[in-house]
């Protein structure tokens, strides 16, 4: 989820991310509710007057929490990859 943020030029409803990271919904919103308290994540909501249907809240990173995300995004890759001997073995 976060490196779907991450990688978004505009910011994204909920919804959009939670197809995007392949999670539910139920469990986006309740993340996303944390990081927007923690102040890593800005939620507003969309003002297009043409679109129907409810509304949608959108979310982007904070400076803060884009920095934030990105080093747990790089300390989980870190600590998941395949060590150097796996990689060769794998190739």
């Amino acid at each position: 989820m976060l490196t779907v943020l991450l990688e978004a030029d505009e910011p994204m409803w909920g919804l959009a991310i939670a197809k995007q990271s392949g999670r539910t919904p139920a469990s986006i919103y309740p993340i996303l509710s944390r990081l927007e308290e923690g102040g890593w994540v800005a939620g507003s909501w969309d003002v297009d007057e043409e679109r129907t249907g409810p509304r949608r809240r959108l979310f982007r990173f904070t400076e803060a929490g884009r920095t934030g995300a990105r080093h747990v995004v790089n300390d989980y890759v870190a600590r998941h990859a395949p060590a150097p001997q796996a990689r060769a073995r794998l190739a």
